[in-house]
């Protein structure tokens, strides 16, 4: 596990053993002669999840495979003849601005900055927990995350203007030394409680997670006309094939930017 130490955060490792473990069972012993598509496909299929989680226990196994054959313990990786299962729908539970703003400002501090980056820019929950004071950019308007899941996850990220207000407020009340962590001890399950209990008091779907800031930041930036690219580049994707698969219908028409364009004529 030390080779996977050295990319990836804890987090990310302890999910990389559970999913490897699926396959290799801790003390038992496994030949190379059994590492087949076969038993392959038959784990996948024996996996009690659903279809988009099975296709990240596979991604794992055939990153662990690629290891192997790196390492000339295998010849060929078994795992990319496996046809993968179909991942689930896209979840699309989002806010309007307005219920976001809601959400955020019933929120206590430090949770409700916390909010706001994730919600103002599209920032996975783990990527905003690593943020330092550093990383801000007040002036520019954005701010720097560490991302683990893949390499265009780490990138700086545009942030809208009223979660950059609270975001100033937030750092001028808590003066701190350039490499502090903006958010000490605050965790991902506390953040989540916090939420749920803000979405209760105002009335809004409890099923509304952490996660799903990046659909609400998505689907209002895809409204505005924003280039898809750029808003891939702030939720940390490698290109705009997917915001345009899952949030390429709320784009504005040509009919309808031309309306915008004439009332800020008057």
């Amino acid at each position: 596990m030390r080779w996977a130490e050295r990319r990836a955060s804890s987090s990310t490792v302890a999910k990389y053993r559970t999913q490897l473990a699926a396959l290799f069972p801790p003390g038992a012993p496994f030949r190379r002669s059994e590492f087949t598509r076969r038993r392959i496909s038959e784990s996948l299929a024996a996996l009690p999840c659903s279809g988009s989680t099975a296709r990240r226990y596979l991604a794992a196994w055939s990153s662990f495979a690629s290891f192997l054959v790196d390492r000339d313990i295998l010849d060929a990786n078994p795992v990319r003849s496996v046809r993968a299962p179909r991942p689930n729908p896209p979840r699309e539970l989002w806010l309007t601005l307005e219920d976001v703003t809601r959400l955020v400002d019933a929120q206590p501090e430090p949770f409700r900055t916390l909010a706001a980056l994730r919600e103002g820019a599209g920032v996975e929950i783990s990527a905003a927990l690593t943020v330092r004071r550093c990383d801000v950019d007040l002036p520019r308007g954005t701010v720097f995350v560490r991302g683990t899941k893949t390499p265009s996850r780490t990138r700086p990220v545009a942030v809208e203007s009223w979660a950059m207000d609270r975001l100033a407020s937030y750092l001028r009340a808590r003066p701190s030394t350039p490499d502090a962590p903006l958010f000490p001890g605050v965790t991902e399950r506390r953040a989540l409680d916090v939420q749920r209990i803000a979405l209760r008091q105002l009335g809004l779907d409890v099923r509304y997670t952490l996660h799903d800031a990046r659909h609400s930041y998505a689907v209002r930036r895809m409204k505005a006309g924003d280039d898809p690219h750029m808003v891939a580049h702030n939720l940390g994707h490698r290109d705009p094939v997917m915001v345009l698969r899952v949030y390429g219908k709320y784009r504005p028409t040509a009919y309808d930017l031309a309306r915008t364009h004439l009332r800020a004529l008057r």
